[in-house]
């Protein structure tokens, strides 16, 4: 569905239930709660179980970036969370790996640095986050590809004001960047916002007498 017609169908469901008609900006709280709510409840099956859902699909990212020789690399402006990290090394007799970029803490950096038995190497490798960085041991590492879950991008029920009364603008609204078939669960999140509480099978009947009300 566009955004435009999640919006109409929580308008249509509000006032069936008699719980009034959202504002555009009511409904643009809504549909970006709705949206991180979704994101955040897959993202904590991904925490325990590795596994990525179909919809979180939709925000990774694999980026192959090249380190500065500082070994600071800054994370990219619409950055969320790390899958994994990962650097092609070059063994000697020019064949190479993809090997894991190993994450350590803050406090452990320091000894590990200083360490003749475990001290990073560019066949082990090792990473700290910080504020705006990670730092990447030894700094020399080059080229890495860099798996990240990236910020949704909040959706927008843009409009103009005609005879007083807020018209869709299409070209300045943005759509749900979750897949088409969590679209349903969404709509049942922002219509219990509005007190209005929902089952799967109600939303299917409401969706056909809606289909049935429309020229």
């Amino acid at each position: 569905m566009t955004i435009d017609e999640v919006f109409k169908f929580v308008d249509f469901i509000s006032n069936k239930n008699q719980t009034g008609t959202p504002s555009p900006s009511q409904f643009n709280q809504m549909a970006e709660r709705a949206q991180w709510e979704y994101f955040e409840r897959d993202y904590k099956v991904w925490q325990s179980t590795q596994e990525i859902t179909d919809a979180l699909h939709t925000f990774l990212k694999t980026t192959p970036t090249s380190v500065p020789t500082t070994g600071q690399l800054s994370f990219p402006s619409d950055y969320l969370h790390t899958t994994s990290i990962r650097h092609y090394y070059v063994k000697k007799d020019n064949s190479g790996i993809e090997v894991p970029v190993k994450e350590i803490s803050n406090d452990e950096i320091g000894d590990v640095m200083q360490s003749e038995i475990v001290k990073p190497t560019l066949r082990y490798p090792v990473c700290s986050y910080y504020g705006t960085y990670i730092q990447f041991e030894p700094k020399n590492i080059g080229l890495i590809t860099f798996d990240y879950f990236k910020r949704p991008i909040t959706p927008v029920w843009a409009f103009t004001i005609v005879n007083n009364r807020a018209v869709y603008n299409a070209t300045a609204s943005i759509d749900f960047e979750l897949p088409n078939e969590t679209h349903n669960t969404l709509v049942m999140m922002m219509c219990s916002f509005l007190g209005v509480n929902l089952r799967e099978e109600n939303l299917i009947q409401y969706a056909e007498m809606q289909k049935q009300t429309q020229p």
